[in-house]
């Protein structure tokens, strides 16, 4: 009998010191992986463009604003879009004096990016773009030109990761900037991002 009720006792005891056992790898399961929100996996950035110039009879202002968000699928990886609207106002001495001219440019893109270290990461984008040429003759015609854009390079993130507010300087090189142009096909960006 002592027997019998030794055993049941030893099976009643492992038994239970199995079940809280096991309701404690629980616990300590459910407090090390807290549950990623789909705001969480979101970062938010954009820079700015501010300028005035005058050369050949003409002075320039332009002012722009270019936000975009990003979606982390992991701690290296994100992608997301991009909008840039900039607004070009002026003045020129034409053939009849003195014109006025205000114009819009604008553009989308979507954009990835991948961290290779805390600071460093690689920045691939395609887009499209709308802009103006201003063209003095008897007055300032702005001729209208479109098309798009595939950039890639390197960027530097002064900030933290989550949580945290940073600046972020980018050089990109654009492989579909037209041949003719007298620009550079590089672009240099200066902007801010939180929660990067």
């Amino acid at each position: 009998m002592r027997l019998r009720f030794s055993l049941l006792l030893s099976v009643i005891l492992l038994f239970g010191a199995s079940q809280i056992d096991a309701q404690r790898r629980g616990a300590k399961r459910k407090k090390k992986e807290p549950k990623v929100t789909f705001q969480d996996r979101l970062w938010y950035g954009g820079g700015f463009t501010l300028g005035l110039s005058g050369q050949n009879g003409a002075s320039i202002f332009v002012l722009g604003l270019s936000p975009m968000v990003g979606y982390k699928f992991n701690k290296i990886l994100s992608a997301g879009p991009r909008i840039d609207l900039t607004l070009i106002t002026g003045r020129a001495q034409t053939f009849g004096g003195v014109d006025r001219f205000t114009y819009l440019e604008y553009g989308g893109a979507l954009f990835a990016r991948a961290k290779f270290l805390r600071f460093l990461f690689v920045h691939l984008e395609g887009g499209y773009k709308n802009y103006g040429i201003p063209v003095i003759t008897s007055e300032v015609e702005i001729r209208r030109y479109q098309r798009n854009t595939l950039l890639a390079g390197l960027g530097y993130n002064s900030g933290g990761g989550t949580g945290s507010l940073g600046f972020e300087y980018l050089l990109l090189y654009d492989f579909l900037f037209p041949p003719e142009s007298t620009q550079l096909p590089i672009e240099f960006r200066i902007g801010f991002n939180y929660n990067f």
